[in-house]
């Protein structure tokens, strides 16, 4: 029964070293997040991800929607929506953009935010892209996004 105990007691030791030695993850953890107005009136959100790796030009890799309708085709809206992304190929050198777009249940866009970031090397960044009571009904072209109407 001691051999058993001091072995168990080696494994548990081991994967404790393991999951300290573990590389830091390249990855930037995005919260789309929105002020009451745009919370009450939202019946659906996109969240369009973007991605290029150096000297690229960013081209669409995922589109998420979320919906109040029962469906079980999308996620479900709630509030912040949490989308992790990490480089392809694990190369931090690429770029992301993150569009997120509010539709009322008349299917209207009526909120509309656009970041554009990178990786950092080893770390895990957070960023909030904000969609705003004060631009709602302000929806800029691409590579733009409403600041206080």
């Amino acid at each position: 029964m001691k051999r058993a105990g001091a072995r168990w007691s080696l494994l548990l030791a081991l994967a404790t070293l393991a999951a300290c030695s573990e590389t830091p993850r390249t990855q930037v953890m995005v919260f789309v997040r929105a002020e009451e107005g745009v919370r009450a009136r939202a019946q659906r959100l996109d969240v369009e991800v973007f991605g290029a790796g150096p000297g690229e030009a960013r081209a669409l890799r995922d589109t998420l929607t979320y919906t109040d309708a029962a469906s079980s085709e999308f996620l479900p809206l709630q509030w912040p929506r949490r989308v992790a992304l990490v480089p392809a190929g694990g190369d931090p050198l690429r770029t992301f953009a993150v569009v997120a777009t509010a539709q009322d249940d008349g299917g209207e866009i009526f909120a509309r935010a656009e970041v554009a970031s990178s990786y950092l090397e080893g770390q895990t960044l957070t960023l909030d892209v904000w969609l705003r009571d004060d631009c709602v009904g302000t929806v800029c072209p691409a590579g733009e996004t409403c600041a206080a109407g």
